[in-house]
């Protein structure tokens, strides 16, 4: 009776414990399950880290778009611009800019600056009825004003006269009277060819020149005329 009572009890105890190890299994079994899942969880979260690492490398490297500097502009050139060509038009020559409407002094000055002749030092004389047949050969010309250059020594050969006669005058009268009386020799041993005496004049002023390079007086005079 003992001996079955014992197995008895045994068995009561085998199938407590064999209930309780079914009851516990389910236990290890989500424990390990969660182990799992943690594991993968952590393997997944591992290659996400990897992958984004592994990205952003590629994200870095990728080669920007080469930006092409824009040409600058060219500098706008602005065109030549000529001044508009005005036709020549002389400058109205006003009668204190005239030379020839001047003193007769400044008048002789001006034709020996531009002849270039080298001459003694002359003196001026102004012309009277009493001494103009000495200059000109004749005192029958009327006139407003005259006046003589001669050099201080009488041995020199040169004599330049101007005669401002009036408005109204017979100039070509007045010039061939005085190519007829003048004497080219009045100097004492000298004088001048008779075709070195020269006559002409610009409006109502009479030049006469007796010197050697008499022409070069009177293109000086002439040109006072531009």
């Amino acid at each position: 009776m003992k001996k079955l009572l014992l197995l008895l009890l045994t068995l009561v105890v085998a199938m407590v414990i064999t209930g309780c190890s079914k009851s516990n299994s389910p236990e290890e079994s989500d424990a390990g399950t969660d182990q799992t899942q943690t594991i993968v969880s952590e393997d997944n979260a591992e290659n996400q880290s990897e992958t984004s690492l592994d990205e952003k490398p590629q994200i870095e490297s990728e080669a920007k778009p080469e930006s092409k500097p824009e040409p600058e502009p060219e500098p706008v050139t602005k065109p030549e611009t000529k001044p508009d060509t005005l036709p020549d038009t002389k400058p109205e020559t006003k009668p204190e800019d005239n030379i020839l409407k001047g003193e007769l002094k400044d008048i002789i000055g001006k034709i020996y600056s531009i002849a270039g002749v080298k001459l003694p030092q002359t003196t001026f004389t102004e012309l009277t009825p009493e001494n103009s047949e000495y200059f000109i050969g004749t005192n029958n010309i009327e006139y407003v004003e005259a006046l003589a250059s001669e050099p201080s020594i009488g041995s020199y050969p040169h004599s330049l006269v101007l005669i401002r006669v009036k408005d109204g005058t017979d100039i070509n009268k007045a010039k061939a009277e005085i190519k007829n009386k003048v004497n080219p020799r009045k100097w004492i041993c000298v004088g001048v060819e008779p075709e070195k005496v020269v006559i002409d004049n610009i409006d109502n002023l009479i030049i006469l020149v007796m010197d050697n390079e008499s022409d070069k007086f009177h293109n000086a005079f002439l040109s006072l005329a531009k």
